[in-house]
């Protein structure tokens, strides 16, 4: 996958699989129609790495897939949980094939006690990030640039949003990390890999202050 498209965590954000006429796409839609497991690993590629399966970023996330079509050949996938592929092996064969991978789930480090304390803290981040994403907005729309409207219901409903959650929190980053556009591929995937939530955060804040200096570069 590509930066941009490649899919986060959270069950709002489901992408659509397709190549038109792809005889792989179709190989993975008939092994997955048929299989009780229903599940992708997505990840990203280094670029630098052209040989495969080394050149695939180990940490990247489960999938659930479903909307299977076998005429013009695609699938849905929703981003579950992160994962490191540990072994890749080829299934099928001719132009039909495609890597099958053995997966460790990518679990965060215990912050309980660091979150409980930090509390006031973590609220002036998220609002910070809340101001990060308008401005965000507000500098693509000045310039006609697109952004997803996804990050309007996020800021449209940041008040309702129950921060004393652990996991309300996590998937607000997520969900920011997936509808910034034109996220370079590295930094997606140290967030990717981060195992800390409070640096997810930092990372996020970083994130979107680098996107504004690109706009502002761009725009002078």
């Amino acid at each position: 996958f590509s930066a941009d498209s490649m899919p986060m965590i959270g069950a709002s954000i489901s992408l659509n699989v397709y190549s038109q006429a792809s005889v792989r796409t179709k190989a993975i839609v008939d092994y997955l129609g048929s299989d009780e497991i229903k599940h992708v690993f997505a990840t990203m590629s280094d670029s630098t790495i052209s040989k495969a399966p080394e050149g695939y970023l180990r940490v990247g996330v489960i999938c659930a897939a479903d909307n299977f079509n076998s005429e013009n050949p695609s699938f849905d996938i929703v981003g579950i949980h992160r994962a490191k592929w540990t072994d890749a092996k080829v299934i099928g064969e001719g132009e039909g094939w495609f890597w099958a991978v053995a997966v460790e789930r990518v679990e965060d480090q215990d912050e309980s006690e660091i979150l409980a304390n930090c509390h006031g803290e973590i609220l002036t981040s998220l609002n910070k990030l809340k101001m990060l994403i308008q401005r965000y907005m507000s500098e693509c729309a000045k310039y006609q640039l697109p952004y997803s409207e996804n990050l309007k219901i996020i800021v449209k409903n940041f008040e309702d949003f129950n921060f004393e959650d652990k996991e309300v929190v996590d998937g607000l980053i997520w969900h920011v990390v997936a509808n910034t556009n034109e996220v370079h591929t590295g930094v997606k995937q140290k967030i990717h890999e981060s195992v800390s939530l409070l640096e997810r955060i930092s990372m996020c804040l970083k994130m979107l202050k680098e996107r504004l200096n690109v706009l502002d570069i761009n725009r002078d």
